[in-house]
Formats: C-alpha cells, structure tokens, sequence
C-alpha cells in the first residue's frame, strides 16, 4: 500500500477574481522507503503540491482540495487542523523551500529544534535538549551544544539549511518533504546536503519526496520521477524510463538544457517560451505553445496514457517526440 497517494488532486488558491487551480487533477504515489522526485520549471505546482500534503493550502469558501488524498491509507482531506497538527512534524516533515526565511529570526535554533519533540509529546525539556544537540551533530554542524544558543541570522545559509533538515527529521518522519532544499546553495553545499538527505533517509527507511527543477540532482535522488507542468503531471516513470526514453516534448526539453561538459563552449539549450499563467492555460495540451510537435490534436484535451508499465506521458504524439530524441 502506497504510504501517499492522490488521485485527481485539486488545489485551489482563492483569489479576488476566479480561483486559481495551483493543482490540477494529480496523480501521485509514494511508497514506503521510495524516493520520489518532482520535477518541474517553477510555476508548475510543485510547491503547492506539497503544501496539500503538508494540509497547509489557504483555507476558505473557494479554497478547498478536491480528488482523493490519503497518508497511510487515511483521508487527510477529511482531517480537522487537530488531527494535522498531530500529523505534521511527527510522521510527516517538510524541509521549506526558503532556509533563510523559513526560521524564526526571533528565536533560538535550540527552541526551534526542541519544539516539535515537546509539541507532540515525544520528549521533556531535557531529553528534547539531548536529541536537538544529537540531530545537529547528524547533519554535521560542528560544536552542536553551543549552536543551540545561537539565533538563525548568526549562520550561513549551508548551516540554516542543515538546521531545517534537523527540525524536519528530529522526530524521524516516515515521509519527508523537501522543497528544493539545495536553492541558492554553492555546488559542495549542494552535495552534502544531498549526500546527508541519502543518508539519513537510509539510516531511518523514511520515504522522501525530492521537489526540484534540477535534473542532475534527480538523477542522484530518483527511484521514480513525476515531471508536472503547468499544474499536471505529464510523465511519469522510473529514473531510467523517463531518462533514457523521456515520452513528453517537455521532459525531453528539461533533459536537454541540463549543463554537458561536451558542450563546453556552446550555447545552453533552453525551452521556447515560458509556463502559461493559471487563467491563461490552452483548453487542449498545455505545453503545445511551447511544443516543436504541435498540432491540430492538441487543441483538445489530453489524458495520460501508457508507454510501458509504471511509464505515463499526457501527450497526443509520444512516438513523434521519442523519434525526434533518438536522431
């Protein structure tokens, strides 16, 4: 059993016109031990995805999850903030998208790290005090015991982020969410905080949804990949299916302008055009603006279909698209 998993997920964000549908009809599922990987130019939903999942979307008369929901096989849509509540922090942990912004500048890194322990009753003050110098040793900050003291604008971006990743996993979740998580960081940051996120995923069997648009970084991460476009999944697959026979125009694009060191000296491919605005979407294929293969099918509707087991693509012309990749 699938310990995430949406069917036809809808989130909406309320806005003084029509409501924006941030998520569009999503099919997603993560399962126990598995990394997923979310990949994706910004705009695309990916972080308001996550918030469903976190239950932290805008509430309100126009703002409400539609399509099915469920964590360890419970509707969450049906969840009151009580019951989230004891959710977040405990089984489920987010790694924000912004470490610079995403701690309190107010209060100290060792009440932030204790919190979650004494919110959900796992630990007194001097048990919570033990485990949060133990969790900034795990994601190597050096002299734990005196960090706790300190306040977050007195760290480095790298250890700000090393911090987020301690709150997220100091309960050890069975799900961690991490929203870019390597964003603004310099490439050794980046790889040790990849190298730490693989660690302790292995150490405490969590399952991990990685939210990235980087494709490098999902090739180190990726048991299977979803790749969202303008608020739907167009592909999905194993990291070897979508790699090496990307089936949508638009993976195949993200593949393409990832940096090669064979094209030293040679101009960056990127994708025409940008990601349509929520009330601006074509009625047909959402990417056939930007598309080399559009045409006249693709100004209706399209729904996913199958390329392989466990390979999905939302395209009118995959073999087209495959034949283009492979000359």
């Amino acid at each position: 059993m699938a310990l995430l998993e949406a069917e036809q997920l809808v989130s909406v964000f309320p806005t003084q016109g029509e409501p924006v549908r941030a998520v569009d009809g999503v099919d997603l599922h993560i399962d126990e031990g598995e990394t997923v990987c979310l990949v994706g130019e910004s705009g695309c939903g990916k972080s308001a995805f996550a918030l469903s999942a976190m239950g932290l979307m805008p509430s309100g008369r126009d703002a409400h999850p539609n399509g099915r929901l469920h964590f360890d096989g419970e509707d969450v849509l049906k969840w009151d903030e009580q019951r989230w509540c004891a959710i977040r922090g405990r089984d489920i942990g987010m790694i924000f998208q912004e470490p610079m912004t995403s701690l309190n500048p107010v209060i100290r890194v060792g009440t932030q790290l204790m919190e979650p322990l004494l919110i959900h009753g796992l630990a007194n003050r001097t048990d919570a005090r033990r485990q949060a110098i133990e969790a900034l040793a795990r994601v190597g900050i050096p002299q734990p015991d005196r960090m706790l003291e300190r306040y977050p604008h007195e760290l480095s971006g790298g250890m700000r982020q090393r911090v987020m990743i301690a709150i997220a996993t100091i309960c050890r979740p069975r799900l961690l969410i991490a929203d870019e998580p390597t964003t603004a960081l310099d490439v050794t940051v980046e790889a040790q905080i990849l190298e730490l996120l693989a660690d302790l995923k292995q150490q405490h069997g969590m399952a991990m949804l990685f939210i990235t648009h980087d494709l490098g970084v999902v090739a180190e991460l990726a048991d299977r990949v979803y790749v969202m476009y303008a608020g739907q999944i167009v592909e999905s697959g194993t990291l070897a299916q979508v790699f090496d026979q990307p089936g949508h125009p638009y993976t195949q694009g993200l593949l393409r302008s990832m940096p090669r060191r064979h094209q030293r000296g040679r101009r960056l491919y990127t994708i025409p055009g940008t990601v349509p605005p929520p009330h601006q979407r074509p009625s047909g294929c959402r990417f056939a603006p930007r598309c080399p293969y559009a045409d006249a099918a693709c100004e209706q509707p399209v729904t996913l279909r199958d390329l392989a087991a466990g390979h999905t693509v939302r395209c009118v012309h995959p073999d087209r698209a495959r034949s283009q990749q492979d000359e």
